[in-house]
């Protein structure tokens, strides 16, 4: 049975085919998108300076947003009108997920992209952990399909990612099309169950229909996060339908991200009071636990098939309840870094107590699906901007 990495655009059941990614090779790339829709304009190179930030600094603090990384700016606050501002930290918060792990089930990583630079220049942020796609067994785990770096460096990307300074580690178990196969994610749960290092989170931008042979899937997520104790971030699934029908999300315990769009996003002056929308393939229904941003996002490339030119500093855009997932992977690995010791369930009862209550409007949602949508503001403290810090770094 064929799994497939939840960026495609529809037919998720007939296919076995990670699609539906737009390209755009690099920062110059990026730059040139200016005049166009995805405005750009302010997406600098001079913030990937290597060593760069000051992780020491205290209080809020404050990147300056292109309106390409508009996703970024949508969750640190309540309500859909953007700012050009990502917040993060508190007095009593790093909030970058420093000391965490996240473990990423998908098509490998691009360790040597500068998204995974260490903000000291101590070396990089991004590690191997095994790879056991297309018959694979060995430590090589790099991504030539480049949805796994994709969806890690929205994560933890040091100026595209949520959680600035935590650690990610690629367990390969899809291949150069960006599908694999049930025993091949089975696999990489039993081996990330006997390596992981504590606190962590995992993520799986994957899916595939219910069924006989998801049932074996369905068990094996659900061991594993009885017995690693780990919170397990999954997509909703792209196919427009009941995501209790698809596997992993069906499994309790799971944090379940569907995909929010937000109409007006690249507006040069974002007005307020517009309600977000969704990605219009997202899976809906009770089985689905928030929304986050999945349409439209720039991020680190790691594959020819998403970017003209990969390199350490190319970029491309993607959509898809793929990466609805590592937002709130990024937002867990924020929680764990200031409460190493929480459960599976406490960190996704946080994020949904956090998490603001805004009206999602889309024709197809279906009854029962939660009105959620990720925030950052963990602890309450964006309501007011008194010392506030910028930052080029954590």
């Amino acid at each position: 049975m064929a799994v497939i990495a939840e960026d495609a655009s529809g037919d998720t059941a007939g296919s076995a085919r990670a699609k539906g990614s737009q390209q755009l090779q690099s920062l110059q790339a990026v730059l040139e998108q200016a005049a166009s829709s995805r405005d750009a304009a302010g997406f600098q190179p001079a913030y990937f300076g290597t060593g760069a930030g000051n992780p020491a600094v205290e209080g809020i603090k404050q990147q300056m947003l292109p309106r390409a990384l508009w996703n970024l700016d949508r969750i640190d606050k309540r309500g859909s009108a953007l700012n050009g501002h990502y917040r993060y930290g508190t007095l009593h918060s790093r909030g970058t997920g420093k000391g965490v792990t996240i473990y990423t089930l998908d098509s490998g990583l691009r360790i040597s992209h500068q998204e995974f630079q260490a903000w000291d220049g101590s070396g990089r942020r991004g590690n191997y952990g095994w790879d056991f796609s297309g018959g694979a067994s060995d430590w090589n785990a790099s991504d030539c399909d480049g949805h796994g770096t994709h969806v890690a460096s929205v994560a933890a990307g040091r100026t595209v990612g949520v959680a600035k300074e935590a650690n990610v580690v690629a367990v390969k178990v899809l291949d150069c099309d960006g599908s694999g196969t049930i025993s091949t994610v089975t696999a990489g749960l039993d081996w990330l169950l006997m390596n992981h290092l504590p606190p962590a989170v995992a993520t799986m931008s994957l899916t595939v229909p219910v069924g006989l042979w998801s049932r074996v899937l369905d068990t094996a997520v659900s061991n594993f996060i009885e017995q690693a104790k780990i919170t397990v971030v999954v997509a909703a699934g792209n196919a427009k339908v009941d995501s209790c029908t698809t596997a992993p999300g069906n499994v309790n315990g799971t944090l379940n991200m569907a995909a929010s769009d937000l109409s007006t996003k690249f507006y040069p002056h974002p007005p307020a009071g517009v309600n977000d929308g969704m990605y219009p393939w997202s899976d809906t229904g009770r089985c689905v636990d928030m929304f986050a941003p999945g349409v439209d996002i720039l991020a680190a490339c790691g594959g020819a098939a998403r970017c003209l030119n990969v390199s350490d500093a190319a970029y491309a855009w993607a959509s898809g309840t793929s990466m609805a997932v590592p937002h709130a992977a990024g937002v867990a690995a924020i929680y764990l870094s200031d409460h190493p010791t929480a459960a599976p369930n406490e960190v996704i009862a946080a994020l949904q107590a956090a998490a603001d209550p805004s009206t999602v409007q889309a024709p197809n949602i279906l009854p029962g699906t939660p009105q959620l949508m990720l925030n950052t503001d963990l602890y309450g403290a964006y309501a007011s901007q008194e010392n506030v810090s910028a930052a080029n770094g954590p």
